[in-house]
């Protein structure tokens, strides 16, 4: 056991330090916030854990396992952070491990990516206290149960205990929406997957999947039956975005996109898809580097990407509303931004937005083989989908934390890219 303690913690110790870092910054910032301040006034009012999950099914949310964990744990500081800790160290070892990385500078990559590119104000838009709660632990989980999963479904050795824990993960992770809308898409990815490449059904285990598909579709019908969903519409739509709920679908997924172009594009995070690129860059480049037709292509769509990177803000900026400040600071422009089509105010950022879409996939294409292209445009659809869905709520559309799932699937990206870079000369690590 010992022995086992000591192998764990030399493979995975950069993932821990990571986790006391970030604590480090949290607690130095306020870990408390607004909501962790209005939690804790009921909890001191003394009521009960369970009545309030149930008030909180009623009136609020389908999360009401987690707003009962964030309820419990809002006078219990020293174990909140011990819980965000584990949480953290869960999330980077199970994505670790869901990438299959071998090498332990990539892993020490991952940590620092982690700590710098996701920024701190994405968890202190509603307190850090409450955004770990509601999105960092129910997250953990939900990697840990794909983890094993994933592993089940590519025939590695999953031991008793772990399939166990696999499973209780996943079923709490279902309690989030997010988690729901992931879980669902990307059985929906792996049903495209099966269907075009007809080899993979050889290599994947599909015997053992059953359960997580089954708690994937309990937690959409705990989504869609929950009344504190509607309630919560309710009470949001009169705080000022009174039209909110008359949008089209169409109107709600534009929202999200004009939402991720503020933030990944227009402000200062839009290093990070420069990072992203010129990554993939380098990685195709070493991979043609032998051969002139495929380099002068990579060159192309790098300088391409540049192009896009540098005229995005203009864009944004001079459209006929500056929804690079409306949309954040004043909600209600979206009462206008969607009610006239013949102004298509969003047009130019939905349009640069997916130019740079259609950039990283050229990279990804350039940068792997097809099979592993296809993994990571997976992914970039599985991180884009948890940041456009949360738009059909009202605090989704402005709400930095509600990025943090869309950051995370761009680290893999990077991550993955990067451990290719490092072990393709010496061939030591195994596609995923």
């Amino acid at each position: 056991m010992i022995l086992k303690s000591r192998i764990f913690l030399k493979n995975n110790y950069m993932f821990i330090t990571a986790s006391l870092i970030w604590a480090f910054v949290a607690v130095s910032l306020g870990w408390s916030g607004v909501d962790q301040t209005w939690f804790l006034k009921r909890k001191l009012a003394g009521i009960g854990t369970l009545k309030f999950m149930l008030k909180r099914y009623e009136n609020w949310s389908s999360r009401f396992v987690w707003e009962g964990v964030t309820y419990w744990f809002s006078n219990q500081p020293v174990l909140w952070l011990i819980g965000t800790i584990f949480a953290i160290t869960l999330t980077l070892y199970s994505l670790a491990g869901i990438l299959n990385l071998k090498n332990t500078f990539s892993k020490i990559v991952l940590s620092v990516f982690f700590l710098v590119f996701i920024p701190f104000t994405t968890y202190q838009s509603a307190g850090i206290y409450a955004m770990s709660t509601n999105y960092i632990w129910p997250f953990s989980l939900f990697a840990f149960g794909m983890l094993i999963l994933v592993k089940k479904m590519t025939n590695k050795q999953v031991s008793l205990i772990a399939r166990i824990l696999g499973i209780i993960s996943f079923a709490l992770s279902m309690f989030s929406e997010v988690n729901v809308a992931v879980s669902l898409t990307f059985f929906a990815l792996l049903i495209i997957y099966l269907l075009f490449f007809k080899n993979g059904r050889e290599k994947l285990n599909l015997k053992n999947i059953w359960p997580n598909i089954l708690l994937s579709i309990s937690g959409l019908i705990n989504v869609l039956v929950a009344p504190g969903n509607k309630e919560r519409m309710i009470e949001e739509a009169g705080d000022g975005l009174k039209r909110f709920e008359h949008l089209s679908i169409f109107g709600k997924v534009d929202s999200s996109l004009v939402s991720i172009n503020n933030e990944f594009l227009l402000n200062s995070q839009n290093w990070i898809i420069f990072f992203l690129t010129v990554s993939l860059f380098l990685l195709s480049f070493e991979k043609n580097r032998r051969n002139t037709n495929k380099l002068s292509t990579a060159y192309s769509g790098l300088l391409g990407f540049v192009i896009i990177a540098v005229t995005e803000p203009i864009a944004i900026m001079h459209t006929p509303i500056d929804i690079s400040k409306e949309l954040i600071s004043k909600m209600d422009s979206l009462n206008y931004t969607f009610t006239n089509f013949s102004k298509p105010i969003t047009l130019i950022p939905d349009l640069t937005l997916l130019l740079v879409l259609a950039m990283l996939v050229i990279h990804l294409f350039l940068a792997f083989e097809v099979k592993e292209a296809f993994y990571m445009i997976a992914i970039l659809v599985l991180a884009g989908v948890s940041k456009v869905l949360v738009g059909f709520s009202i605090s989704g559309v402005y709400g930095p934390r509600t990025s943090y799932f869309l950051y995370l699937g761009l680290i893999m990206i990077m991550i993955y890219t990067v451990d290719k870079l490092l072990t393709q000369k010496g061939g030591e690590n195994e596609s995923i």
